[in-house]
């Protein structure tokens, strides 16, 4: 995160407020967290509904919606086959039929969220056993939009807020549009091989580099 303007105690108290909304997401919304609140949704499938805070809950329905408007190309209960698909130099490829089983238990169909309070908090429940929900595909954006509420409500106008991949860049830096630069994925971590001017506007990107592993060439 990175303000531009401000006083020292308003910038600091606005650094915390927005680390402690990643803080909660952590918390809540990590599938990698042991006993976060999505670890034991994960841990309850085909058992009992798991009571959810509000941003898990509209995470989960944003996940459903975009598996919906996708037709479940983008399927947020992709995390069945997790542990089957690694990317460290010693990996390999998995076997077919260990693929074709693990591929079985995914569908966001299996997920239902159940409303409390007025819409707010819900019951997340995973019908089948073996069915994991993964909201890596939003949970950085959710985090990165709270982040960028909350600047603006306490008056900054001027900042960026990344997270890996997923950054948003408001207002200006010194008068002009932030710069973006695009990282060349087959040069130095120190090379980019584009830019671009952005305002007030979200950016992300995507590559192949960080985690990969070659089998057969």
């Amino acid at each position: 995160v990175a303000l531009v303007g401000g006083e020292p105690p308003a910038r600091e108290a606005a650094f915390a407020e927005v680390f402690a909304i990643f803080a909660r997401i952590d918390a809540d919304l990590n599938e990698w967290r042991p006993g976060s609140t999505l670890s034991r949704v994960n841990a309850s499938a085909g058992g009992a509904p798991v009571e959810a805070p509000a941003e898990l809950c509209e995470v989960v329905r944003l996940g459903l919606d975009g598996a919906r408007k996708t037709h479940g190309l983008f399927d947020p209960t992709w995390a069945a086959l997790r542990g089957l698909w690694r990317f460290d130099p010693k990996a390999t490829v998995p076997a077919a039929d260990e693929v074709r089983q693990r591929c079985a238990l995914v569908g966001w169909k299996h997920v239902v969220v159940e409303p409390l309070d007025a819409g707010a908090r819900c019951r997340v429940r995973l019908e089948k056993k073996g069915v994991a929900l993964g909201l890596g595909g939003l949970v950085k954006g959710c985090g990165v939009d709270r982040a960028v509420a909350a600047l603006r409500a306490r008056g900054f106008a001027d900042f960026y807020v990344q997270a890996g991949g997923d950054l948003f860049l408001a207002g200006t830096n010194a008068g002009r549009p932030w710069r973006a630069g695009i990282r060349d994925p087959r040069g130095r971590p120190d090379q980019i091989f584009a830019q671009l001017e952005v305002q007030d506007a979200a950016f992300s990107t995507s590559g192949d580099y960080e985690r990969y592993f070659e089998a057969g060439g």
